[in-house]
């Protein structure tokens, strides 16, 4: 049997852009979301909801990001003796210290009698944030219901390391789509037979047609020929992925995810999408950023820099939002919402969370980065029946939370 030219994914410049999109239009989605009904919406106001309404799709963009990055870097460590030791290290290195630490937080700020909402989830269902289960429960609190994501997350690092092990390349990557397919079936089906719009959203096996084509697209950016292919074709993929993206957007109702549609293809016409962004901009070639407009725009520092402090980002920002933002906005405006105050308003939201995690980042989760060392991972033998191409890459990613390397400052 000939051998296969497998390449190691490097960190590049434009999966950071991407991964600043992804919570630009988070944010958007859920501040616009939560002063909607507050009074008849003026033209600016309408406007803002039909841009924030799909803005959902940027979970779905962190997902096809999380499946190309964490796959790729099981693939590039495939045969280390500590392979999931340093992985499992890894992650849990970069996302419990803040993840459990809020929740610390939020039990104190409750504990004084303060969102009483919030303190009885807390009491009652709090166990299930703890154990990352909650996506499986019913809808949480307004200003909880964002941490469905980090559970999913979660549980595809839990179990794609064991698919990855030994897996060669083109039957993972077949492998990947059939699960993607296998996701699309069993969420149809679920729909059709009257299961809520909550379920559909946060339930892990519904949601894996992303994670899935993410991964897949790890697997043909480390192929030699489908990487030259999406070298050489990447606007075109870009192009095409807008074009998936707007082909679905009248039938799903603009990504309604309460709608049958979009339960249904319109996931997956979004995961296509996505994964095709991906790895279409993961496969750019080291110092060739500037080559093609999308990617250059995709390169530029302002995303990076919110892709850099995405995670705490997206931790922070809908606990301020319903928690303190619309209780204030709601005692200010009695009322009415102009556009006007909610273009504010989501400004001032996301202004407050990317501050708050970048000091979260620089001064408590670096910290904990910097022990990342320690669970490198050892020797490996290349994987039977690949070859080598290049050393392995050492820099880690995920997508909403990314592991950045702690000596370089590299945004």
């Amino acid at each position: 049997m000939s051998a296969v030219t497998v390449r190691p994914l490097t960190r590049v410049a434009p999966l950071d852009g991407l991964r600043g999109i992804a919570i630009l239009a988070v944010v958007l989605h859920n501040t616009v979301a939560a002063l909607e009904g507050a009074g008849a919406p003026d033209h600016l106001a309408r406007f803002l909801m039909r841009l924030a309404g799909p803005g959902w799709i940027g979970v779905q963009l962190f997902f096809a990001l999380s499946g190309c990055l964490i796959v790729g870097e099981l693939l590039d460590h495939q045969g280390a003796r500590n392979y999931l030791r340093a992985f499992y290290a890894r992650r849990a290195l970069r996302i419990l210290p803040l993840y459990y630490s809020t929740l610390v937080l939020l039990l104190a700020i409750t504990a004084f009698h303060a969102m009483p909402a919030a303190a009885r989830y807390l009491r009652d269902d709090g166990w299930q944030l703890w154990l990352l289960v909650n996506n499986y429960a019913g809808p949480p609190p307004v200003g909880f219901g964002h941490f469905w994501s980090l559970a999913a997350e979660a549980q595809f690092y839990a179990l794609v390391p064991l698919l990855v092990a030994r897996a060669r390349v083109p039957r993972l990557a077949l492998t990947c789509t059939c699960i993607a397919l296998g996701a699309l079936a069993v969420r149809t089906a679920f729909a059709l037979t009257g299961a809520s719009a909550w379920t559909i959203y946060t339930d892990t096996a519904f949601r894996l047609d992303a994670l899935a084509l993410g991964a897949a697209g790890a697997c043909l950016i480390r192929l030699e020929y489908t990487r030259g292919l999406l070298r050489k074709h990447s606007a075109a993929a870009f192009l095409l992925a807008g074009v998936v993206l707007l082909l679905g957007a009248h039938p799903t109702h603009s990504y309604d995810y309460s709608r049958l549609a979009c339960q249904t293809y319109g996931y997956t016409l979004a995961a296509v999408a996505c994964a095709l962004v991906v790895a279409s901009a993961g496969a750019v070639p080291g110092g060739s950023e500037a080559r093609q407009p999308w990617i250059r725009w995709l390169s530029s520092t302002p995303l990076r820099l919110v892709g850099r402090y995405s995670f705490g980002i997206y931790i922070f920002h809908n606990l301020l939002n319903h928690l303190v933002g619309v209780p204030l906005v709601q005692r200010l405006f009695p009322t009415h919402v102009s556009g006007a105050t909610m273009a504010a308003y989501s400004t001032v939201v996301f202004i407050v969370s990317f501050a708050l995690a970048a000091l979260s980042f620089e001064f408590f989760e670096s910290r904990f980065l910097r022990l990342k060392p320690k669970f490198e991972t050892s020797p490996a033998a290349t994987a039977a029946g690949f070859r080598t191409a290049q050393a392995p890459a050492t820099a880690s990613g995920g997508a909403i939370a990314p592991i950045y390397p702690t000596s370089s400052g590299r945004p």
